[in-house]
């Protein structure tokens, strides 16, 4: 591949926008999971999951993943090294895991700035009230 060969596909992939998943696929309790969320998580990923100060993007991601990533901080897994998460997942049981991840997984990835789209602002559980407040906060 030619060097703007790669720059074109490169430019390509950033610009496709992240879809996350629907409710139905996961199988968690979601505002129980948000209120994970903004207790143990918000401080380091951000209050969208987009990653703050430097730490990683959980928008977008699959609640499998994100699960066993969890499990293996908590087990002192040599592949997952941070101590900040070590720390955290070990206080965390794996209801919180699958709660946190159900709600993680239905948010609204970030558009991307090469299209300028803006996703909708839809979420599956209107009833929970902070889920509300984060949506009305949230920049797009």
């Amino acid at each position: 591949m030619s060097s703007d060969e790669i720059v074109n596909l490169t430019l390509f992939s950033i610009s496709r926008p992240l879809e996350p998943q629907s409710p139905q696929e996961v199988d968690g309790d979601l505002c129980r999971g948000a209120s994970l969320f903004q207790d143990h998580c918000q401080g380091c990923h951000g209050e969208d999951g987009r990653g703050a100060s430097g730490y990683a993007t959980l928008e977008g991601q699959k609640a499998e993943y994100m699960r066993i990533a969890m499990q293996q901080y908590r087990a002192n897994d040599a592949g997952r090294s941070d101590v900040f998460m070590r720390q955290g997942a070990a206080r965390l049981t794996d209801a919180d895991f699958r709660d946190g991840t159900t709600y993680l997984t239905t948010l609204q990835p970030k558009p991307s700035r090469l299209d300028g789209r803006i996703p909708p602002v839809s979420h599956p559980s209107r009833q929970c009230p902070f889920l509300i407040q984060v949506l009305l906060t949230r920049s797009y």
